[in-house]
């Protein structure tokens, strides 16, 4: 059945809901990896990395960096 799930969401659409899990709820890559139904934390950070070109973490502190020195707001432009 999780194979079947996991199936169903584009790999897109998983790391667009990782990116809102590690952003908006502060999860750390082994949690978002289980909610995600990923098989393991290195397949999530591998394909995270693959698609966004950071790891999740780097990917975290470079959102928070740029939130802190941006005057708090968040763009995705």
């Amino acid at each position: 059945m999780r194979n079947q799930l996991k199936n169903l969401i584009s790999p897109g659409r998983r790391i667009d809901r990782a990116i809102e899990l590690l952003i908006h709820y502060h999860l750390t890559p082994i949690e978002i990896a289980y909610q995600l139904n990923y098989a393991s934390v290195e397949e999530f950070e591998n394909q995270f990395r693959t698609r966004v070109g950071y790891s999740p973490e780097d990917f975290k502190q470079l959102i928070l960096w740029d939130f802190e020195n941006e005057g708090g707001t968040i763009s995705w432009a």
